[in-house]
């Protein structure tokens, strides 16, 4: 995993390449394929470039202040747990908060706080605060969908919930354990209402429970991406958060997934 100042760096700069040689390659080829996107290309590529983005953060935090409770806290000794939201509506404070349900009602297990780089986590338990309304539908929008899950390509999985206007996406997210496993198969997207209490719609990335293993002085991973044009915000992710580049084959051509960028390589 990159460290957390790389993170910052690229949600919120998006960070140019570190090399000279892969800048001069981005600027050519986008100089060059620049002609097939289409507004509606270039605002579908932006989309999933920043949801892939915003994906990989909230899992790295998740997973960070995750480890921090497990060290603080018997987490087997917490019932009806409802998971966990990652916030960042608080640029200086990102938050990652976990919750549980006691009796009908909501409630804090904890906070942990990062600083504004992403960095420094305060572990604060049972935080004397209130819970808001958006918050509140935040974690019905993950119970409702964790709910509906019938089956999954892991025992278990990793979830991350973004705003989105009059509803939340909520992500399902294929986990492993496996070393140097990518596990690009079984992620699915949810489209739930405001309250989050009704799923409007799903999407799964893949139609398998595929999984890559790229070996171990390789700088790249290909693989074909069936269900849509353009490769998934989840491709994005694991780009980011393995630091290999991506290549992904789908009906419209071969697109670069290179430091959370894509290009389009070469169309069918």
């Amino acid at each position: 995993m990159k460290p957390l100042f790389l993170i910052f760096c690229i949600f919120l700069t998006s960070c140019s390449t570190t090399s000279q040689k892969s800048s001069e390659l981005n600027s050519a080829s986008s100089s060059k394929l620049s002609i097939f996107y289409t507004p509606e290309d270039l605002f579908q590529k932006e989309f999933i470039e920043n949801t892939g983005r915003l994906i990989w953060i909230k899992d790295s935090l998740a997973w960070q202040a995750t480890d921090i409770l497990i060290d603080a806290v018997d987490i087997s000794q917490i019932k009806n747990g409802r998971g966990w939201i990652v916030h960042l509506d608080k640029p200086k404070a990102p938050t990652v908060s976990f919750y549980q349900d006691i009796e009908g009602n909501l409630h804090v297990i904890a906070d942990v706080i990062f600083d504004k780089n992403f960095q420094n986590p305060t572990l604060q338990l049972a935080p004397d605060r209130n819970i808001s309304l958006q918050e509140q539908s935040m974690v019905t929008a993950l119970t409702t969908v964790r709910a509906s899950i019938k089956e999954a390509c892991s025992p278990t999985v990793n979830s991350v919930v973004l705003p989105m206007e009059n509803g939340w996406q909520v992500y399902i997210l294929t986990s492993t354990k496996e070393p140097g496993v990518i596990p690009v198969g079984g992620h699915k997207q949810y489209i739930t209402s405001a309250d989050g209490k009704d799923i409007l719609s799903d999407e799964a990335y893949s139609k398998s429970c595929i999984k890559l293993k790229a070996p171990a002085d390789s700088k790249g991973v290909m693989l074909t991406h069936i269900v849509s044009d353009f490769p998934a915000p989840t491709h994005v992710f694991h780009n980011l958060q393995t630091g290999l580049t991506f290549y992904v084959k789908t009906e419209r051509g071969i697109w670069r997934i290179h430091e959370g960028i894509i290009s389009l390589l070469e169309e069918s």
